[in-house]
């Protein structure tokens, strides 16, 4: 949506309230996500140290070997492709262009969110 025929005071409020749910939003999900990561990983420790998990160490280093193989692969690829670069800089550009002539929406939203991930 296109702010910029509105008053800036309409676009710094619609920026603001915007940035601030995102912020708001980011700060609990990214929370909660570390938590069960970091709790899954907790009670995986203590299984295993518990003796109702057994790792086997030599198959999970060859596996990760291979997924770290063709990982290294994909990069080597797209490095070769300039498409993804050339798609990255036109999205950055939109964005740009954009928040230019929506500066007070934009100025609001980044007030915002830093708001919402501060409360």
């Amino acid at each position: 949506m296109d702010l910029a025929e509105r008053p800036a005071v309409q676009q710094f409020t619609i920026g603001g309230v915007s940035g601030w749910f995102a912020g708001y939003l980011f700060k609990r999900v990214g929370k909660l996500t570390l938590s069960m990561i970091g709790g899954g990983i907790l009670v995986l420790q203590v299984a295993h140290r518990a003796g109702y998990i057994n790792i086997n160490w030599k198959r999970m280093e060859k596996d990760v070997d291979k997924i770290t193989h063709k990982v290294g692969k994909q990069v080597k690829k797209i490095r070769k492709s300039d498409d993804v670069e050339k798609g990255v800089i036109a999205l950055a550009n939109r964005g740009y262009k954009y928040a230019r002539r929506n500066m007070a929406a934009a100025s609001g939203f980044a007030g915002g969110f830093l708001l919402g991930l501060a409360l």
